[in-house]
């Protein structure tokens, strides 16, 4: 439902996509987040009423949240590297759950 809604403020949509991005990883429907963060990564590229600032803060997010799928997916990625990106760029939307799975996946 969340992705068929269409809104007129550009924060609430950044806003949906995000909860969207994190539905489909905890569902580990990863085609779906697959989708979903390159249709997120075009509409942060061609909307201007972003700073360039938030537009970093989600694109970062969805960096992250491709190599979380990618690990996951059994990829040759270790949680220390994850770590190390997530350090080296502290500027990522929602940090917390970020943070939050990768404590997870070390458990």
């Amino acid at each position: 439902m969340l992705s068929s809604v269409e809104f007129s403020d550009v924060f609430y949509q950044t806003d949906a996509k995000t909860v969207l991005l994190r539905t489909y990883y905890e569902l580990e429907d990863f085609d779906g987040l697959t989708y979903l963060m390159g249709s997120f990564r075009m509409f942060l590229r061609r909307n201007k009423q972003l700073s360039d600032y938030q537009r970093k803060l989600y694109l970062n997010l969805i960096k992250v949240a491709q190599i979380l799928m990618r690990y996951r997916l059994g990829e040759n990625i270790t949680l220390a590297e994850i770590e190390a990106r997530i350090t080296k760029t502290p500027d990522i939307a929602a940090l917390t759950w970020v943070k939050a799975k990768i404590q997870e996946l070390k458990m």
